[in-house]
C-alpha cells in the first residue's frame, strides 16, 4: 500500500513537472516572439536600456525569470516590467484576461486621485470619505510620491513625470496593481495635507464596490454622451465649448468596410468612451455615435452669429485616436493659414512585417507597387505628422482632399466650398491633463502652432519628442495582445526640454484647484475667470 502511494505521488509530481515545463516553454516562446517583433518594428528599442548589449542582457535576465513562472498573470507582469523600461506609451500589452483558477474579486480604493502640476490630490471619494476631497497626497505607507513614481514606472511606461504621476493615480486605485509595486497589502496609510496646512495619516482599506458620492459641478454641461458634445457657455462671459474625449467619431466608422478586421473593435472602443450599452445591430450602433464635423460646423456658425470670441476645446479626457481626423477642423478654423503652415515636425516610420500586416499588405513589394517606391524592410519612411505633403499652389491645396478632408473625402460637404476661408476664427483655449495623449496631443500642438491657442490645465503625459503609433500584435501561445511603436516623432527639434514636457500657458497647481473647491470642472471655471480678468485676449 505504502509503495502504491509513493508511486502515485511520483506520477503526480512528474505530471505537474511536465505541465509546468510545457507552460514555461510557451511563455519563453512568446517572449522570444516579442523580442523579434520589437527589434523588427520599434525605431529604437535599445537606447532606453543603454545600448544593444544592455538590451540583450536585460532580455536574457527576463527570459531566465520567465522559466520559473507558473501562470499567465505572472508572465504578463514580467513582460510589462521589461516593456516599461522603454518609457514608450505606445508600446504595451493590453490583455487583461484572467485565468479562472487564479481569479479573485478585484478591490478598489474608495477614493481617487487627480494630478495637479505640483502633486496629487483626492478628487472623488465614497460617501464616508468625502470630507477628504481636495487633500493633497504626500506619501503612501511612508513612501514619498517621488519614490512611488520611480516604482510605478517599472510596471507601466511613462514618457515624462506627469505620465508617471498619472500611472500612480490609476494603479494605486486597484489593489491588484498597487501590489505590483507595494507588495502584499490590504490597506494603506495615506499621508495627507489639508487646506489648513495640517499633515495627518489616513488608514484606509480596499473594498470590492465603493459607493461613490456624486458631487455636482458649479457649471452645467450639455452632456448627452461621453465622447463629443458642445454648447455656448454663458457664465459671466460667453464662450463656445467643445468636449472631445477620443480622436474618433461616426465618420471614421462609416468610412470603414464592415469586413475590415478592425471594424467591430473600433465600434466597441467608441462605445466604451460613449459610456452606454452598444446596440447589437451595428447600423443602429453607428447612428448613436456623434458626428464630429457637423457638430463642429454648427458650433462655429452659432459662435459667428453671436460674435463669440473664445472657443474652449476640452481635451482633458482624450487619450488619442486618429490624428488626420483633426485636419479638417484646422481648415475650418484657419483656412489658408492652415494650408500654408510649414510643418517643422520630423516623423519617421520604420517599415516592418508587423506594420505591413497592420496596413493589410503581405510584402514590401506590395507597398512599393502601390506607392511607387523601392524600400526594403528596415527602411524609414520620412515625412511629417500631417501625412500629406501639401504641395502645389494655394488654389490646388484648397481642392486637395488629402488636405481638407479625412481619408480622402470624408467631411468634404463641410470643407469643399470654404475656398480657403475659415468658417469662423475665434481664439482657441485648450484644456489639457495628463490623459491628453497621442493624437489629442497632436491636435493641441497644431492649435498652438497654427492658431496660437492658449493652453490651460496640467501637463500632458505625451512627450513631443517620442515614439508613436500603435502596431498591434498577438502572441501565438498565451494570446496576449499588445502594441509596438512603429514611428519616432520630433516635434521640438531645438528644445528637448519642451520635447519632454509641454508646459501649459496657465499650469494649474493644487492651490488653483482649491479656489474652485476641487470642482471636477475646475479647469473650465479657471478658464472663464481668466477671460473675465482679461488675462486671455482674443487675437
Amino acid at each position: 500500500m505504502r509503495n502504491s502511494i509513493l508511486y502515485l505521488l511520483v506520477i503526480i509530481n512528474l505530471a505537474l513537472y511536465g505541465e509546468n515545463d510545457t507552460t514555461s516553454k510557451a511563455y519563453t516562446t512568446d517572449f522570444n516572439t516579442f523580442l523579434r517583433l520589437l527589434e523588427e518594428t520599434h525605431p529604437d528599442p535599445y537606447s532606453a536600456f543603454g545600448g544593444k548589449v544592455e538590451f540583450r542582457l536585460a532580455a536574457q535576465k527576463t527570459r531566465d525569470n520567465i522559466k520559473c513562472l507558473r501562470n499567465k498573470e505572472q508572465f504578463q507582469n514580467e513582460l510589462a516590467n521589461f516593456i516599461a523600461r522603454l518609457g514608450d506609451g505606445h508600446t504595451f500589452i493590453s490583455s487583461d484576461e484572467k485565468e479562472p483558477e487564479y481569479f479573485q474579486p478585484e478591490k478598489y480604493l474608495p477614493l481617487s486621485f487627480k494630478v495637479a502640476t505640483d502633486g496629487l490630490f483626492i478628487q472623488s471619494a465614497s460617501k464616508e470619505y468625502t470630507k477628504y476631497i481636495g487633500h493633497k497626497l504626500l506619501a503612501i505607507n511612508g513612501i514619498s510620491i517621488d519614490s512611488l513614481m520611480q516604482k510605478v514606472i517599472k510596471i507601466e511606461p511613462a514618457e515624462n513625470q506627469y505620465g508617471a504621476m498619472y500611472s500612480l493615480c490609476k494603479n494605486i486605485s486597484n489593489q491588484k496593481y498597487a501590489e505590483l509595486f507595494l507588495g502584499r497589502i490590504s490597506n494603506l496609510r495615506l499621508t495627507l495635507l489639508d487646506m489648513n496646512g495640517v499633515i495627518y495619516n489616513l488608514y484606509i482599506n480596499y473594498v470590492e464596490k465603493p459607493a461613490w458620492s456624486v458631487v455636482n459641478s458649479l457649471i452645467k454641461l450639455n452632456k448627452d454622451n461621453n465622447l463629443l458634445y458642445s454648447q455656448i457657455l454663458d457664465k459671466g462671459v460667453k464662450a463656445g465649448y467643445l468636449a472631445w474625449n477620443g480622436v474618433i467619431s461616426r465618420e471614421v466608422i462609416e468610412g470603414m468596410e464592415p469586413t475590415d478586421p478592425q471594424y467591430k473593435k473600433m465600434i466597441n472602443w467608441v462605445f466604451n468612451i460613449i459610456g452606454c450599452e452598444k446596440p447589437t445591430d451595428n447600423t443602429k450602433a453607428i447612428q448613436r455615435i456623434p458626428e464630429l464635423y457637423g457638430v463642429f460646423t454648427d458650433l462655429l456658425k452659432k459662435m459667428k452669429k453671436q460674435q463669440i470670441e473664445y472657443l474652449v476645446i476640452d481635451l482633458r479626457y482624450n487619450s488619442g485616436g486618429m490624428t488626420p481626423l483633426c485636419f479638417p477642423l484646422l481648415y475650418m478654423l484657419y483656412g489658408d493659414k492652415y494650408l500654408d503652415y510649414s510643418d517643422k515636425t520630423q516623423y519617421k516610420e520604420l517599415l516592418s512585417p508587423l506594420l505591413l500586416k497592420k496596413w493589410n499588405l503581405k510584402t514590401i513589394e506590395d507597398y512599393n507597387k502601390i506607392n511607387g517606391t523601392d524600400y526594403v524592410l528596415g527602411d524609414f519612411i520620412l515625412g511629417s505628422i500631417f501625412g500629406s505633403s501639401k504641395t502645389g499652389t494655394i488654389e490646388e491645396k484648397r481642392k486637395d482632399l488629402s488636405c481638407i478632408t479625412f481619408h480622402g473625402g470624408i467631411g468634404k460637404q463641410y470643407t469643399a466650398e470654404l475656398n480657403g476661408r475659415p468658417i469662423y476664427q475665434p481664439h482657441i483655449i485648450v484644456l489639457c491633463s495628463p490623459k491628453t495623449f497621442s493624437a489629442a496631443y497632436h491636435f493641441l500642438y497644431y492649435l498652438t502652432q497654427i492658431g496660437k491657442a492658449t493652453v490651460i490645465g496640467v501637463q500632458s503625459s505625451q512627450a513631443g519628442n517620442s515614439f508613436m503609433e500603435t502596431t498591434p500584435f498577438e502572441f501565438p501561445n498565451t494570446k496576449i495582445k499588445g502594441s509596438i511603436s512603429n514611428a519616432v516623432q520630433i516635434m521640438f527639434p531645438n528644445d528637448p526640454e519642451k520635447g519632454k514636457v509641454f508646459m501649459p500657458d496657465f499650469a494649474m497647481k493644487w492651490e488653483d484647484y482649491s479656489k474652485y473647491n476641487f470642482d471636477e470642472n475646475s479647469e473650465l471655471l479657471y478658464c472663464l475667470d481668466l477671460i473675465k480678468q482679461n488675462k486671455i485676449k482674443a487675437h
